[in-house]
């Protein structure tokens, strides 16, 4: 029997705006990257994927500069019973099925 392998790679969509990448309100961001010359957003995010944040990146792109959003892992700042989580609600989630609660950094989430 031949087995064949096959990579796959996750390329992440992208949206594009020569003033903004997205304009408006009410934008909730899970997936992919967002990009402009004046910023990724005009406005604030009202909603990101539990777990994540959202990291600003600055890059040229022929000759203009363009802010770049895109989330990135959240890094671990609670504990349940000696399991890690990097959000409150998947921390909340497990004290209910299992215990009690450690929270090992401070910061502004």
């Amino acid at each position: 029997m031949i087995k064949k392998i096959i990579r796959l790679k996750k390329i992440p969509k992208t949206i594009w705006g020569s003033k903004y990448g997205i304009a408006g309100t009410n934008i909730k961001f899970y997936d992919g990257i967002i990009k402009g010359i004046e910023g990724a957003v005009d406005s604030e995010y009202k909603d990101i994927e539990s777990g994540r944040i959202i990291q600003n990146i600055s890059e040229e792109i022929d000759g203009e500069t363009y802010i770049s959003n895109k989330l990135v892992q959240r890094e671990n700042f609670i504990k349940v019973d000696n399991i890690e989580y990097n959000s409150f609600e998947s921390a909340m989630q497990a004290i209910e099925e299992i215990g009690t609660i450690e929270l090992l950094k401070t910061t502004n989430y």
